[in-house]
Formats: structure tokens, C-alpha cells, sequence
């Protein structure tokens, strides 16, 4: 793969065309097929989390993927738990 990461780069940033084998074909859109998957992935995580903060997603723009998780965790656990995050006591949500 890297390889063929190079002779790519290389024959774009010189302007050229490059000749592939089926081999080196196959293994570019096996390469396409799962950056396809985890754009998906990461899309459908983005909106489980902004579903979790409720905000369309702008906590995870401020502030990023690893803490928007780590805040959804514990906005699950307060809820799961039905505590008050500011008081700690005990609430019946319903």
C-alpha cells in the first residue's frame, strides 16, 4: 500500500498519469470502499452524540469527538442513574 500511496502522490504532484495493475487497482478501491465506511461510521457516530448532547452536533464542533464522548457517557450515566447532575439527589423524571 505504501508503495502505492507513493507512486500516486508522486504522479499527481508531477502531473503525469501512472499506470496501475489490476492489483494495485483492487487494493485502491478496497482502500476507497473502507475510507466510504468509516466516513459513514463517523457520520452516524457524530449523530448519536449530538443526539446525547441535543445540540445538533455543536458540542462535538467545539470541543471534539473524544470529549463530546466522554461528556455523552456521563450525561447517560446521570440519566440512567435519574440524579440531578447540580444537586446529586435522587429525581423522578416521569
Amino acid at each position: 500500500m505504501v508503495n502505492l500511496q507513493y507512486r500516486l502522490e508522486t504522479a499527481v504532484k508531477s502531473g503525469i498519469g501512472v499506470s496501475l495493475s489490476w492489483a494495485e487497482c483492487k487494493e485502491l478501491m478496497d482502500i476507497q470502499d473502507e475510507n466510504k465506511r468509516l466516513r459513514e461510521e463517523n457520520q452516524s457516530f457524530s449523530n448519536v452524540l449530538a443526539m446525547i448532547h441535543r445540540d445538533g452536533g455543536h458540542y462535538i464542533s467545539k470541543h471534539g469527538h473524544k470529549k463530546a464522548s466522554q461528556d455523552a457517557i456521563q450525561i447517560l450515566i446521570v440519566d440512567r442513574n435519574r440524579i440531578c447532575p447540580s444537586c446529586g439527589k435522587a429525581v423522578n423524571y416521569e
